[in-house]
């Protein structure tokens, strides 16, 4: 997704981003763009997705991303 990568790059460079990270990220997007879920819940299933699979640290990276996205 086009728009999820102009978001990324403004706060890291693309090739920095994990594949688990751009996945989720991309899945997220998906949901909120695409099938219209309520941006709040996306952002919680998927921050809690990443603290169980993937970094924790990337948290906050994550939330920003789609925070602004929706």
């Amino acid at each position: 997704m086009r728009i999820l990568r102009l978001i990324i790059i403004q706060r890291r460079s693309y090739a920095s981003v994990e594949p688990m990270e751009r996945s989720l990220l991309e899945l997220a997007a998906f949901e909120i763009l695409i099938l219209s879920t309520p941006r709040k819940v996306v952002i919680n299933e998927y921050l809690n997705i990443n603290k169980e699979y993937g970094q924790s640290e990337t948290t906050s990276f994550i939330n920003g991303v789609l925070d602004k996205l929706a």
